[in-house]
């Protein structure tokens, strides 16, 4: 039920033997206006932008010459990410987090994909914990094993739905006899 478009600039360029690019052509001029035509109204989001365009048959944005315009038509409106979490949790004990898409109505489910990120309390993301996690049915649950030498402290976990750009953080307190 859901349909992705991502519109991207030709950069004119060309791979050489080694790798290195051997431009051909340079990409002139400024921001460019695209407005693609659907072939039914959908709820139309620009992702990367996280913006609802509306329940549309036109997905429209402006390319600039390096990112993509990448827009998702969904079948339903997407009014929220909500993640229900407990607020703390002890050293050597496993982190749960049950995420959910909210959306108008009781939609027919696409899948969606919720990119996960954790950030300790010193503010540094713990890129060896982020996920792509698949949302069946708009829901997923994310799991974290803590280890007994995590900081103690407040933790955020930053969730994003791809599809619709929309983002949710929950916090959490990590507690217990870890070696700070």
């Amino acid at each position: 039920g859901a349909h992705y478009l991502a519109v991207i600039r030709n950069p004119q360029a060309r791979q050489g033997g080694l790798g290195e690019v051997i431009q051909e052509k340079s990409v002139t001029g400024g921001a460019v206006a695209i407005s693609l035509k659907l072939n039914q109204p959908r709820h139309v989001y620009e992702s990367r932008s996280a913006t609802y365009l509306g329940h549309t048959d036109t997905a429209s944005g402006t390319l600039d010459s390096a990112a993509p315009l990448i827009f998702s038509a969904l079948p339903y409106r997407v009014s929220a990410l909500e993640i229900d979490a407990q607020e703390t949790c002890a050293h050597g004990k496993r982190f749960q987090a049950n995420i959910r898409l909210v959306a108008e109505g009781k939609p027919e489910w696409a899948k969606h994909v919720f990119r996960v990120r954790l950030h300790g309390p010193d503010g540094k993301e713990r890129y060896d914990c982020k996920q792509n996690l698949v949302a069946r049915n708009g829901q997923a649950t994310y799991y974290y094993d803590t280890a007994l030498n995590d900081l103690t402290g407040r933790w955020r976990l930053t969730v994003r739905d791809v599809a619709t750009g929309l983002e949710s953080s929950h916090r959490f307190m990590l507690v217990g006899g870890g070696f700070d």
